[in-house]
Parts: C-alpha cells; structure tokens; sequence
C-alpha cells in the first residue's frame, strides 16, 4: 500500500540490539566495522562517533536506558575532545583513546541531537550540557557564506581511515 512504513517488530529491535551489543567494547561503545583492522593503527576496535549516536538511538527505542547512559556517560566523561570542542570521528572502543586525524561537524550533531533526545526522555541535564556544548563548538565552525566544514584534519599522529579485513 502506497505511503505504508514497514516497522520493525520489538522482538526484531531487541534482536537488533542484542547483536549489537556483542560489539561492545569496555566504553560501552560499539565496533563500526567489526572484524576490519585499520591499517596504520593495526586495530580491530574503530567506533566512529557517529555509529556511537546511532547506536544510542537503537539503545533508547529499545529501551536500553542504561546502555544509553554509558554512551552518554563516556562523551560526557571520558572521550578526550579536540581543543575546537567537538568529538573526534572515532574512538578505541575498549580503551576509549581517539582514533582520527579528524573531526567531522555532522557526527558531532548527530551525536547532540540523540544527546538531546535522552535529555528529553530522562532529564538528564548532563546530556543537555553536552548536546549545548556541541552545538556551541559547531557553531564557531561556520563560514562567511553560512557553510560548515565537512572535516576538520588535525594532529596527524592518529591511524589513518583505510582498513581491511581479517580475511
């Protein structure tokens, strides 16, 4: 039928969520690419900070508060940032050290607004303070014509984005 949306079932998002979840690092964020290696660093545990909002999306449609919360928690607590104030593009899911040379302005929004989405499901203002500082460091990041930068490159120490499989 035109104009009908085909939903997941829950039983289809807890599924969802539990596979997911065999990705979880110690941070509590996930792998993006579970089994690549990133050639440069040699890891297998890359989290992109815009899979880390995503997957906090799927965590609270489930009704995952407290996986949520450890996502939320590491951002807020841990997560190194870079001297602009934004996130880095991707982090070690098990130690939480960032992983890129760059800083990417949309998957620091994407991560603000699911920031902003907890804020207004549980009260939580140190996911607002988060999401506002955010939106604070984008902000700086806006040209004369009213752009944004895709990407920012930074320290160049960090791995680089090519990867590979294990196979």
């Amino acid at each position: 039928k035109a104009g009908a949306v085909n939903r997941m079932t829950d039983q289809e998002l807890q599924q969802l969520v539990a596979t997911l979840k065999q990705f979880e690092g110690a941070t509590g964020l996930i792998t993006s690419h579970p089994g690549a290696r990133y050639i440069g660093s040699g890891r297998f545990s890359y989290g992109f900070t815009f899979d880390q909002g995503n997957y906090m999306f799927l965590l609270m449609l489930a009704d995952d508060w407290a996986g949520a919360k450890r996502i939320k928690e590491f951002f807020f607590e841990q997560a190194k940032k870079h001297p602009s104030g934004l996130f880095y593009s991707a982090y070690d899911t098990l130690t939480g050290e960032p992983l890129e040379a760059l800083i990417h302005a949309g998957y620091n929004a994407w991560l603000a607004m699911q920031l902003l989405n907890y804020f207004y499901f549980t009260g939580d203002r140190e996911a607002l303070q988060l999401a506002l500082e955010i939106a604070d460091a984008i902000s700086l990041l806006q040209t004369e014509r009213g752009g944004f930068p895709l990407f920012i490159a930074v320290e160049a120490q960090f791995s680089t984005l090519v990867y590979t499989t294990t196979t």
